[in-house]
């Protein structure tokens, strides 16, 4: 039978063995993660706030300047107050999924090193100049994995945080998101955000 097609959400189609992901304990993938960026795009009902899948972030931060230009204005990352997109440690594909990275105003990583976290950071950021002002880094104390895989989890959870934040204030005004995130998201994630995914995408499937 194949690898069975689960969820078609907008542009996102989940199958069976993104399913067996969530069950863990093991990394999420690419398409968990953008598909549940895609559905808090939708949650926040803002259009000053994107959330960018993890396939554009990886794109963005390694591709050469000429071929990014032409993908990066329909973005149109000058209308936006925020833009969460994920940090990836990896030059490859595929790699870990680290933290969160609103821009123009402020940079966060959830689990990098200092030094690391700001490099990785910095790339995806950087190739959205000249569209962006130039972003500033902040330090966070955001919470992180007690494991080797969970990474993706607090990138989901950080993300949801943030959206509820913005989805309480109107379109235009900024948000005080870093204290949200430390008050709603801590390793409790580790035992219940699977399965509030898999949730999610149950109901889905039933509407």
């Amino acid at each position: 039978m194949g690898d069975k097609e689960v969820l078609k959400y907008k542009d996102i189609v989940l199958r069976a063995s993104d399913l067996d992901v969530l069950e863990g304990p093991c990394y999420l993938n690419d398409q968990i993660i953008g598909f549940y960026f895609s559905y808090l795009s939708s949650l926040c009902g803002r259009k000053d706030v994107l959330f960018l899948p993890p396939s554009i972030s990886f794109w963005l931060a390694n591709c050469d300047g000429d071929s990014c230009k032409a993908a990066v204005e329909p973005l149109v990352f000058p209308s936006r107050r925020l833009v969460v997109f994920t940090v990836n440690d990896c030059d490859d594909l595929g790699g870990e999924f680290m933290g969160k990275a609103p821009v123009p105003s402020t940079l966060m990583s959830s689990s990098l090193k200092a030094k690391a976290k700001k490099k990785n950071v910095a790339r995806p950021a950087s190739k959205c100049e000249p569209t962006i002002a130039e972003p500033l880094f902040e330090e966070s104390n955001a919470p992180q994995q007690t494991n080797g895989y969970d990474c993706g989890l607090y990138v989901m959870a950080i993300a949801k945080a943030v959206c509820e934040c913005y989805s309480s204030v109107k379109s235009g005004k900024d948000a005080d998101w870093f204290s949200v995130v430390q008050r709603r998201v801590d390793t409790s994630v580790e035992m219940t955000f699977r399965n509030e995914v898999l949730a999610l995408i149950e109901d889905l499937r039933k509407n």
